[in-house]
């Protein structure tokens, strides 16, 4: 089909393994929420650019506002999501 796959939901996942106390995901337990939805983003960034997002500024922005999410943790989700891309790459 000639198609892409980014590890976006992977990242998710992987960042609930690492911070089980993050909230990554909406009420319905499935669909991301805005921590989900970050990380997801940053996988599609990087995959898209090529662009270490670990080299992004430390400000979590989902739908034109900026998230109240301390900076380690920010720091956290962009490892995290870098190291997604690293394990999706062909």
């Amino acid at each position: 089909m000639g198609g892409v796959v980014f590890g976006a939901g992977e990242s998710g996942r992987a960042a609930g393994y690492v911070a089980p106390q993050l909230s990554l995901y909406g009420p319905d337990g499935y669909h991301p929420g805005e921590l989900g939805t970050y990380v997801a983003a940053l996988v599609i960034y990087e995959s898209i650019t090529g662009h270490d997002v670990q080299q992004l500024p430390v400000h979590a922005v989902v739908a034109g506002r900026e998230l109240s999410t301390p900076a380690t943790t920010v720091r956290m989700l962009q490892r995290v999501a870098h190291e997604t891309v690293l394990a999706y790459r062909e």
